[in-house]
């Protein structure tokens, strides 16, 4: 996610299916990119994605979404 442009974010956000609750998904894109700044998200991005794929420890075969997600506090939503 490094090279994430602001248009594959955009892309990237908009086909999440949380953001159905805004009709109009181009202004949470811009708000978010806004508050945020484009580097910020995808470095989040980068920490968040491996840590919802992988399992917490070698031993586990799945990974438990209430304990495997790292937090994600200093973006705005």
């Amino acid at each position: 996610m490094g090279k994430l442009s602001s248009e594959e974010f955009a892309t990237f956000i908009k086909d999440l299916w949380a953001t159905n609750i805004w009709k109009n998904k181009d202004y949470k894109v811009e708000q978010l990119i806004k508050d945020n700044g484009l580097e910020k998200l995808r470095l989040s991005l980068d920490v968040l994605l491996p840590a919802v794929t992988r399992p917490r420890n070698a031993g586990m075969s799945f990974a438990h979404p209430s304990r495997d997600l790292v937090p994600l506090q200093s973006v705005r939503f």
